[in-house]
Formats: structure tokens, C-alpha cells, sequence
């Protein structure tokens, strides 16, 4: 039974209050966030320990799946999976609730093809040109640093040897570490931090299913389910060899014939 009482002993500029701020998604006022939050923040443990230490819990104990993103940071922690934006929501949720200001960072990038190496072509091409990815950010010692906990090391040790956007990201709470992005796929950065991004998360999704999103699940966990492969070539041939990847070839023929999309049509 936990007993300690999540540390306020820090002294936060008013300034930073919107960055406090509980929100329609971002609620950190939720029993469970507050639990854990609590869990994670040691007695003695100062800002940047605690702050390092919830990055690392979200990065690895919430697995990189799709999903929709428009979701609460306490459903991201019943799922115990979540996107780039869901990770980062809770995240942002855990460091409010302990009085630690939090922000977000938005990138625009080319998700047909930013996934590099690890990106199936029959997958990515149905995905946007033009999307929007989540970091988090935390105010420690006087200054924003960035992080980006979006990468599970699970997925990271089977992948990053050949995919460099699958890299662990380490963040030691004093340097800004995000994921690895090559320029010609980042369509716009901001270099702005928002204190809600709640607009961009009641945002419905228009061109993916939760069919879709299922397939390509399906493609995720068989990563996490097989021993690393030395390269690109020899996992995309294996999971050619699966009912999962069968089965996901005809669900796109029958999505692409209900869109008009034609299958042979150079992606945009």
C-alpha cells in the first residue's frame, strides 16, 4: 500500500501554471495517474531523478502500438499501450501530477515514410503525408528539455541494429532526446511547446480504421514476438510467410476497392 504523499516541495513560477493544468485528455487528477505518479516519485528523489524515472516507465512499460489518438492519459494506462501522442500525454499527465511543469512538442512528418527500414510499403503507404507527432517536455532547473518516449525498449532491441528511427532514446532529464527523424521526412517542426494539445486529440481520424489499425498491430507484435532479424529484408520475408500478413493483404484489397484507391498507383 503506498503511503507517501507526491512531493510539492518545489516552488513553480506562475508563469508555468498553464503547464500545470489538468485537461480534457491530459487528466492528471484521475485516481490511477495520481497513484502511479505517486509510486514513481521517491521521498528524496529531486525533479530530474523523478522526471527521468516516469520517461523510462512510460517508454517501456507502455509498448508502441496504433491506436486513435484522441484518448485520455488514464486510457493510455488501462491499455498499457499507446502512440507517440498517448505516450507523451501520459507522460505530461505523471510530471503535472507531481507539480513538475510539462509541455508538448509537435513535429509534422511524412508517416508514408519515416518509419524507415521497418515500415512495410503495403502498410505505409495508407498512411498520412503529412502527420503529426508528439514529444513531451519538462521544466527542470530552470529550462524546458524535450523527450520523446515513444520507442519501447522491446521494440528498440529488435530493430534499432537496422532501423535507425527505432533507436532507444536515453534522456537524463538535462538533454533534449527525441526520436530520430531524417530532415527530408519532417514536413514542419514547431519550436514552440503548447501546454494542451487537446484540439489536435479531438481531431477524428479520416483515412485509418480500426481495422487498419489492427493489421498493423499485428505486424508490431510479431516483431516483439520473433528474435531480432539481422535486417529489414529477412523480416518483412518472414512475416510474408504468416496467415497475419495474408490476411492483411485482403483486408487492403477489399479497403482499397472500397476507396477507389488504386493498388498500383505510386504512393504521393
Amino acid at each position: 500500500m503506498i503511503t507517501r504523499t507526491i512531493p510539492r516541495h518545489h516552488a513553480v513560477d506562475p508563469e508555468l501554471t498553464p503547464y500545470l493544468a489538468t485537461t480534457a485528455f491530459c487528466d492528471l487528477d484521475h485516481p490511477d495517474i495520481q497513484a502511479l505518479a505517486e509510486e514513481l516519485a521517491a521521498d528524496d528523489a529531486q525533479p530530474r531523478a523523478t522526471a527521468v524515472r516516469m520517461f523510462e516507465w512510460v517508454r517501456d512499460e507502455i509498448p508502441y502500438f496504433f491506436g486513435p489518438w484522441g484518448v485520455t492519459a488514464s486510457h493510455t494506462l488501462h491499455e498499457r499501450a499507446g502512440t507517440c501522442t498517448t505516450k507523451s500525454n501520459l507522460l505530461v499527465a505523471l510530471l503535472r501530477a507531481i507539480r513538475i511543469p510539462a509541455a508538448y512538442g509537435i513535429l509534422r512528418v511524412d508517416a508514408q515514410r519515416y518509419w524507415g527500414a521497418i515500415g512495410p510499403a503495403f502498410l505505409t503507404r495508407h498512411a498520412s503525408p503529412c502527420s503529426t507527432h508528439v514529444h513531451a517536455a519538462a521544466y527542470l532547473n530552470g529550462r524546458w528539455v524535450r523527450c520523446d518516449p515513444s520507442t519501447d525498449r522491446q521494440i528498440a532491441e529488435r530493430s534499432q541494429h537496422y532501423c535507425e528511427q527505432n533507436r532507444l532514446i536515453e534522456w537524463d532529464g538535462t538533454t533534449d532526446r527525441t526520436d530520430v527523424f531524417r530532415p527530408e521526412h519532417v514536413r514542419a517542426s514547431m519550436l514552440s511547446l503548447y501546454a494542451t494539445i487537446d484540439e489536435v486529440l479531438a481531431k477524428p481520424m479520416r483515412r485509418i480504421t480500426p481495422e487498419l489499425l489492427e493489421h498493423a498491430n499485428r505486424y508490431i507484435q510479431f516483431i516483439r514476438e520473433q528474435p531480432p532479424f539481422p535486417n529489414a529484408d529477412s523480416l518483412l520475408a518472414a512475416y510474408g510467410q504468416t496467415d497475419d500478413f495474408r490476411q492483411t493483404i485482403t483486408y487492403l484489397h477489399r479497403y482499397m476497392a472500397e476507396r477507389g484507391i488504386d493498388p498500383d498507383a505510386p504512393v504521393a
